[in-house]
């Protein structure tokens, strides 16, 4: 997506010839570009979201494994 960005930046009249279509390059470029930054930052939210999750489910695990070694000790010494 970037490198699509890029292009577009040193597309211009002298490439292609026509204003009309350089405005179109240019708009279609920014909005391009915003689209982008808001997805990458859509991106890195759910990534950190998922990171704390796996976080809260592996303290969560060993705490239950805990409490199940520790009934099962208990078990055992009965």
């Amino acid at each position: 997506m970037g490198a699509a960005m890029r292009a577009m930046e040193t597309t211009g009249p002298k490439t292609t010839g026509s204003k009309r279509l350089d405005h179109a390059c240019d708009d279609f470029q920014e909005k391009w570009e915003y689209g982008l930054k808001q997805l990458t930052q859509t991106v890195q939210a759910v990534t950190n979201g998922l990171d704390r999750t796996v976080t809260a489910y592996q303290q969560t695990e060993a705490a239950l494994a805990a409490v199940y070694q520790g009934a099962s000790a208990s078990a055992s010494a009965s």
